[in-house]
């Protein structure tokens, strides 16, 4: 049954493959610099196409080598081909403290680390000092020296460049507590300073408050996401998530966008190898998503006995809400067929939008020190108009929408962590 299983997963995950091209990109996630590039070398874009030409061509004299590329095409309210910038953030842990950061680039980890060294030398001075009865003070005109980031919650002195993007929290006791978050994401933002304040240049204070929380329940055919942000600039909002229990990938909503998530956790009675990167996908119009008519859980045995049709809603206006019976997915797991569905459930108009990949298969420039690790690298596309007047070291450089994917990836990944098997691991009991 195991084999069976691992040979449909190859067959669908195979197609979802992209051809290799010649050069590979700097950024080590075999992403393009911009998502346009990425229709050149992703395979069942360029089959389906061709195969459409091939029928549609009313000359044989067309040159059928060359595949046009599409146009009109909407992700997250923007047309695909504004996505010009591919935003690379870095992910690390720091080993004292178990904290997990999320940085705008690598240079903005050099950064931070560069200032922490730099506040580590000034702490041991004091404390020699001190030791000889001495005081220090900071000479006139100089400013606070930036640095590890401090427990409270308000930071003074510091600049935004080398700051993170997101500070991740992990509250293990979330599986005892069901009023525990499963992840909180918090996100330093300006403090605004009032008239009075004397102004500090360059230098400014920034208040560590809540970007996004996650709340996650495990039902028998999936588990369920919910992510509450907070953004700085805007109201609240909600996006839903559901994992397949017994196939690799996620399916969430987002900003008019059904987006999939291949490489994800099973919930399977043998052990499971944790598979180091997860990737972003559009999914194809005539796709199922475990998000297409949702339903209150309490009506749930009304859809199962027929008592009950389906009824278009809003997602705003559910409160717990779960697949319908009828969906083509969940009648896939009831019925017990997949080979069919593994075979369609790739999508073939749009390449990988997004991509994590874990840091011990993430190529480039390495970041492990005696102080922190390596978790991996997420790599999205953005719109570079938008954020053409951020520092690229700032924090504000990282567009809301690169934010919330960041959030579902990390998001994931802790569940694969949780659900399965590092292959160096077993090694060590072998």
């Amino acid at each position: 049954m195991e084999s069976e299983t691992a040979s449909l997963e190859s067959i669908a995950l195979s197609e979802a493959e992209t051809f290799i091209p010649e050069t590979q990109p700097a950024n080590g996630l075999r992403l393009s610099e911009t998502y346009q590039e990425n229709f050149r070398s992703y395979a069942p874009f360029l089959v389906s196409r061709r195969n459409i030409e091939r029928y549609d061509s009313e000359s044989e004299d067309d040159d059928r080598t060359m595949v046009s590329l599409p146009d009109g095409q909407t992700i997250m309210q923007r047309p695909s081909t504004t996505y010009n910038d591919l935003k690379v953030l870095v992910v690390a842990l720091q080993k004292s403290n178990s904290q997990m950061y999320v940085f705008p680039d690598v240079r903005a980890f050099d950064t931070f680390k560069k200032n922490e060294g730099d506040r580590r030398k000034v702490r041991k001075i004091s404390k020699s000092r001190h030791s000889n009865g001495q005081s220090i003070r900071s000479s006139p005109g100089e400013q606070p020296l930036r640095g590890r980031l401090p427990d409270s919650d308000l930071l003074t002195g510091i600049s935004e460049s080398g700051l993170p993007v997101l500070v991740v929290e992990v509250p293990h006791m979330s599986a005892f507590r069901p009023k525990t978050p499963y992840m909180i994401f918090r996100k330093y933002v300006k403090v605004r300073q009032s008239i009075n304040s004397p102004p500090h240049g360059e230098l400014t204070q920034f208040e560590l408050s809540e970007f996004c929380a996650v709340k996650m329940k495990v039902f028998q055919h999936f588990k369920r996401y919910m992510f509450v942000f907070h953004p700085e600039e805007g109201p609240v909002f909600k996006v839903w998530a559901f994992q397949h229990n017994y196939r690799p990938f996620t399916d969430f909503n987002y900003k008019d966008t059904r987006f999939r998530v291949f490489g994800t956790s099973r919930s399977v009675s043998y052990p499971t190898f944790y598979n180091p990167e997860l990737k972003l996908q559009v999914i194809d119009q005539d796709q199922s998503s475990l998000l297409d008519n949702l339903i209150e859980k309490k009506d749930e045995k009304n859809y199962r006995s027929g008592r009950k049709k389906h009824e278009v809603v809003d997602f705003g206006d559910l409160e717990n809400p779960i697949p319908c019976p009828d969906n083509p997915i969940i009648k896939q797991v009831l019925e017990n067929e997949y080979s069919s569905f593994l075979r369609n459930s790739v999508p073939q108009e749009m390449p990988p939008f997004g991509k994590f990949l874990a840091g011990s298969n993430s190529k480039g420039i390495s970041m492990i020190s005696k102080k922190y690790s390596e978790i991996g690298k997420i790599g999205v596309y953005q719109d570079p108009i938008e954020m053409e007047e951020s520092n690229a070291l700032s924090s504000s450089s990282t567009h809301l929408d690169s934010l919330v994917l960041s959030a579902v990836f990390l998001t994931l990944r802790e569940t694969s962590l949780r659900s399965t098997v590092k292959r160096d691991e077993l090694e060590i009991y072998q």
